[in-house]
């Protein structure tokens, strides 16, 4: 394909012209294949066996570890106290004089819809961006906050999959 050639495709239902694009831009990436998906870097495509060679880590991802149920019960109580020091700490820089029932995630979250979830994709990118840990408990940290804002807290009854 050359960059003269006319291709669609569509991102989140809108048609995109991709006339414009220089032809490196497709020689470095791959068409969806579906309209789900957005153009992807050739080098970070695994398919099939590939996938699952422990040698093959794509885009220098650092090392994955292997979530069993055992070690999620192992290690749950280390990560739920760093996450109870996160919301604990926020709580206290962010309460607000003269309120004793909100805090400033209230009240922004009032002005500004879907404040909590745009947080969330800040710490996602963030942690994209530099791998750090914090960034991963601040994205934990407001799920709690959102699960409460959400009055999920509230619920007799939760999701089937939280029975276990």
């Amino acid at each position: 394909m050359t960059s003269k050639e006319k291709i669609e495709v569509t991102k989140f239902g809108d048609t995109v012209d991709t006339t414009l694009f220089e032809q490196e831009f497709f020689d470095f990436y791959e068409q969806p294949t579906s309209s789900d998906h957005w153009w992807i870097p050739k080098e970070t495509v695994v398919r099939g066996q590939d996938a699952l060679d422990d040698d093959l880590v794509p885009m220098d991802l650092p090392k994955s570890y292997n979530t069993t149920v055992e070690t999620k019960q192992k290690f749950f109580k280390k990560f739920a106290d760093l996450i109870e020091g996160q919301f604990k700490h926020g709580g206290n820089k962010y309460k607000l004089q003269g309120f004793e029932d909100r805090e400033a995630t209230d009240v922004i979250s009032a002005i500004v819809p879907n404040w909590v979830e745009g947080t969330i994709l800040k710490y996602v990118f963030r942690f994209m961006n530099f791998r750090r840990e914090k960034d991963l408990l601040k994205i934990a940290t407001y799920c709690y906050i959102l699960w409460l804002k959400e009055g999920h807290h509230l619920s007799e009854e939760h999701d089937e999959d939280t029975k276990q």
